[in-house]
């Protein structure tokens, strides 16, 4: 029922997005005038259709020629052997006269020859179109580009011819002024000089790897970086501008070529890297489709021209559909490289989808379709190298293993001896824990020992000095604890300090520090002034007063507590232990179970009288 319900909406997705280019059949196509092109012309633009292709300029303004207005809000009649002829009006606003450009955005249209009339009369006549040469357009750019030149307060007639026998007959129409062409050849200079560097760069990274590792995958990716980057720049026109501007055939027929060779690369690159000759069915569909790629490569040589751009075509769904369920079945498998594989897929899917969309005129034509074939392409070529980079280690361990006569066996070893280094690596460090647990803490009574207590007491010496917190240390010992050893044997002597530390806890806060430094010696740090660590070294002597025995005749054991302060004299550990030990000793010549406050000005122990009136209070 679940799938069920994902199906559906699935489905209802596709169809909102399907639905979403219907309303533009119901549009006249139009013409773009940018707000700073001194001219307008007429809402609509007219088509006439040429079955045969060879109606000439007289035939196209002949009265019998009957033009209809162009269907769509952008002028697409998909894939056609026909010529059309578009025809609109042209109106000059400007004082002087000048030149507007007309840019057809539309790389691979066969052929494109723009008239521009005055009065019935012939002013002007410029030719494009990927069969000719770059070089030799009026404007060399990624498009035809086409001048027209106006005078002041003219009426012009435009007719516009194209045909296309490599493609979909898209033709979106804008007028443009000279700094307008300059800043979109700028803007297309850009992305593609990102596009040709991040190819490059992954190019030249990946060949090194190939050197190194000498494995398939990395072979087809090699490939198949050329092959999607020269797809690319034959399908924005940017290879016919910049990288063969005096060839046609690159830029005519090389898209098949080109495509077809990325998509059989594509379909090899993924059986090498996810190793889908396991999955015999998933196997035999990659190399259909691979197969597809490599007729669609040599298609110019071997098909008609009117099949071989739509079998391209099929090809921009098929292939990348194919892919991305060979990511999907291979990911719940195990292969962890599948995830980026199948993002790959899936990321060339969506500007390839869109792509054809727009050809097919289900979708409105926007400016980003073609850049948007640029970025989903080179996201998938950074992806896949990635995949790649996932399978490194792998590859590796396969190559080893290939050199081996015993594979299966050498593989067994292999994982066992992971386990057992990896058994032997936790049972390392769960001893260096214990060890590290071991040094730091007394093994009678649970807390920190006198080596994993200093360290930290230095440490929150230093931050309080640093912050300039108040800090106090009290050092305890039990009173005549040597006669409960004598008396009641070692056994209760040890049972005395774990009672005492359980005790001594429920008074001392969890972020305190407390740990034995001695036989029956204990010290506490706190983040207090000597005010309240007087207080607590109180509640402490008087808690273990009323709780602490020893023996069976429950006699009462006490301590003796001694409290020292940081300050301008006692600045470091070592003074405070040396204070407070001072302060314990006197505790002890005094009469023991008391506490003493190491005074810092006279150098004497004195109990604070604060200390006295709680007592009196408790």
């Amino acid at each position: 029922m679940a799938g069920f319900k994902r199906l559906h909406r699935g489905l209802l997705l596709l169809a909102l997005i399907l639905a979403g280019g219907l309303p533009a059949r119901g549009l006249a196509a139009q013409v773009t005038y940018r707000p700073d092109v001194p001219v307008r012309g007429s809402s609509t633009v007219e088509y006439y259709k040429d079955a045969t292709g060879r109606l000439d300029l007289a035939g196209a303004t002949a009265p019998s020629t009957r033009y209809l207005p162009a269907p769509g809000k952008t002028v697409n009649f998909g894939f056609s052997s026909a010529a059309y002829w578009l025809h609109w009006s042209l109106h000059s606003q400007s004082t002087q006269p000048t030149t507007v450009y007309l840019s057809l955005a539309q790389p691979v249209l066969d052929e494109v020859q723009l008239y521009v009339l005055h009065r019935g009369v012939l002013q002007q006549s410029v030719r494009a179109g990927d069969t000719l040469p770059d070089r030799q357009h009026a404007i060399p750019a990624t498009h035809a580009v086409l001048p027209v030149q106006i005078a002041p307060g003219g009426d012009y007639e435009l007719y516009l011819r194209v045909a296309g026998r490599m493609g979909a007959l898209l033709v979106p129409m804008q007028f443009q002024s000279a700094a307008g062409v300059e800043r979109s050849a700028r803007a297309e200079l850009l992305l593609n000089g990102i596009f040709t560097g991040v190819f490059g760069a992954l190019f030249v990274y990946n060949l090194l790897l190939l050197c190194s590792l000498r494995q398939r995958a990395y072979f087809y990716y090699v490939l198949l970086l050329p092959a999607g980057y020269l797809a690319c720049t034959a399908l924005d026109g940017f290879g016919a501008w910049m990288l063969y501007p005096s060839a046609v055939w690159p830029a005519n027929q090389g898209l098949t070529v080109f495509a077809g060779s990325g998509f059989l690369l594509n379909m090899l690159f993924a059986r090498a890297l996810l190793e889908t000759a396991g999955i015999l069915w998933l196997d035999r569909l990659l190399l259909g489709v691979a197969s597809i790629g490599l007729i669609s490569a040599l298609s110019p040589w071997l098909l008609p021209l009117g099949w071989i751009y739509p079998l391209n075509f099929s090809l921009v769904f098929l292939a990348p559909a194919a892919g991305a369920l060979a990511g999907v079945l291979c990911l719940r498998r195990g292969h962890a490289q599948a995830r980026f594989f199948l993002l790959a897929q899936l990321a060339v899917w969506c500007s390839l989808l869109g792509f054809a969309l727009t050809m097919i005129g289900v979708i409105h034509f926007s400016p980003l379709a073609r850049p948007g074939i640029s970025i989903g392409i080179t996201v998938n070529a950074l992806l896949l190298s990635l995949a790649l980079a996932d399978r490194i280690r792998a590859l590796q361990q396969a190559a080893q293993q290939a050199r081996s006569a015993t594979r299966r066996a050498l593989e067994s070893r292999h994982q066992e001896l992971e386990r057992t280094v990896e058994e032997r690596t936790r049972e390392l460090d769960q001893a260096r824990r214990r060890a590290e647990y071991l040094a730091t803490t007394d093994a009678l009574t649970g807390v920190y020992n006198r080596r994993g207590l200093l360290p930290l007491l230095q440490q929150a010496i230093d931050q309080a000095a640093l912050q300039a917190q108040p800090l106090s240390i009290i050092s305890f010992d039990v009173d005549y604890f040597k006669d409960i050893n004598d008396d009641f044997g070692h056994a209760e002597g040890d049972r005395v300090l774990c009672q005492l530390v359980t005790l001594a806890r429920q008074l001392v806060h969890p972020t305190e520090l407390f740990g034995r430094t001695g036989g029956e010696e204990f010290m506490v740090m706190l983040t207090a002034p000597g005010e309240q660590a007087l207080q607590l070294a109180e509640r402490l002597r008087r808690h273990l007063h009323t709780h602490l025995h020893a023996g069976a005749e429950q006699r009462a054991v006490t301590a003796s507590f001694g409290v020292a302060t940081l300050g301008r004299r006692l600045g470091t550990l070592d003074a405070l232990q040396r204070a407070a030990d001072a302060a314990l000793y006197r505790a002890k010549n005094r009469g023991r179970n008391r506490v003493e406050a190491f005074d810092a000005g006279s150098n004497e122990t004195t109990r604070t009288r604060a200390i006295m009136q709680e007592s009196a209070a408790l």
